[in-house]
């Protein structure tokens, strides 16, 4: 597995997986076949983040999940995404020393905390 090194945004706030599923209206996306699941994948690892229909009904409910992402971005990540249901937003960073300015820099949602994580064997 290649280096990979995260920043995690953690929110104040939960989002119920059972209102989240209730609210998603349009249709959930289905398994993908390899070809689409090889297209997320690059030599150094996951390049782009995998669709999450229930970032759209989260992110209207509270819009500092789509901010967030908006500002990982500005940063430098590499990609941007949101766990599950939410609400916590994750940004990929080429190396720890950018990830850490980014999770200093980053303005953040009152209450909202920036974690710096690495994949294993990452120095």
């Amino acid at each position: 597995v290649p280096e990979m090194f995260w920043v995690l945004v953690a929110f104040p706030f939960g989002v119920s997986t059972a209102w989240a599923f209730k609210a998603a209206t349009a249709e959930l996306t289905l398994p993908q076949d390899e070809s689409s699941i090889a297209a997320l994948l690059g030599p150094s690892g996951v390049v782009s983040s995998p669709p999450n229909d229930l970032e759209r009904v989260a992110a209207g409910r509270y819009p500092e999940i789509a901010a967030t992402r908006e500002a990982l971005e500005r940063e430098g990540a590499m990609m941007t995404g949101m766990t599950g249901s939410g609400p916590t937003v994750f940004g990929r960073f080429p190396s720890r020393e950018t990830g850490m300015l980014a999770a200093r820099r980053m303005a953040l949602p009152e209450g909202a905390r920036a974690i710096l994580v690495g994949s294993p064997g990452s120095s």
